[in-house]
């Protein structure tokens, strides 16, 4: 699945790191903490629909820990089909954790110990997880789903514009909320709200179960 290795706070950490003199870490860091860049985005494989994703990357603020670290985040959520002629689809959810030094700006990866979905009443999809391996983007981690509860809780997400994301780092007691707004886009200095997201999602997996339904 898709991943913005660098995007648009990545970019913006290198050019802070490579001017310490210019730019005071803490302050950029506490700005830009909570802002994502989110979209929606379609899975191709020869010239078919495969599966739709909800991609984001940003920076957040860990605050289960004394130290309140950053981290750039990134990745994504979504629905896959399997291919052939077997009806069969799931949810999948891609997240690459990378640990930022608050004096330089410098990141590291810092892949989670495990990741999953929460709905609006706070149940989980965790112990319904098919399978957790690295990814290949250092400080990834990938998880497959089977499409219930994930699909409900995904369903749920679109309805309130907002998905949430939690995952726990070195198998610690507390689990880090990653809420993903999907009727506002992010950059450093504005906010731009729409539906985009949320609309091109829905979108995009009513067509994708249309053709599963067909074969």
């Amino acid at each position: 699945m898709r991943f913005r290795t660098l995007g648009i706070m990545g970019i913006a950490l290198a050019m802070c790191s490579s001017s310490a003199e210019a730019t005071d870490m803490d302050k950029f860091l506490e700005k830009t903490a909570g802002k994502l860049d989110v979209s929606s985005e379609p899975v191709m494989a020869n010239g078919m629909l495969m599966g739709c994703q909800i991609a984001f990357d940003g920076i957040i603020e860990d605050t289960t820990t004394a130290e309140h670290k950053y981290l750039k985040v990134g990745g994504s959520v979504g629905m896959f089909a399997g291919e052939g002629p077997q009806k069969h689809v799931g949810a999948f959810i891609r997240l690459i954790v990378l640990s930022i030094n608050k004096s330089t700006g410098k990141m590291r990866p810092s892949r989670p110990s495990r990741v999953f979905l929460v709905d609006s009443t706070f149940n989980t999809n965790l112990a319904s997880l098919v399978k957790a391996s690295p990814a290949e983007a250092p400080g990834g981690l990938d998880a497959v789903f089977p499409m219930s509860p994930s699909g409900e809780i995904l369903l749920d997400a679109i309805k309130r514009r907002k998905l949430v994301v939690a995952f726990n780092q070195n198998n610690g007691k507390g689990d880090i909320q990653l809420p993903i707004e999907l009727g506002v886009t992010d950059d450093l200095d504005r906010r731009v709200k729409g539906l985009e997201t949320a609309i091109e999602f829905s979108q995009c997996t009513s067509t994708m179960l249309n053709q599963v339904r067909a074969r």
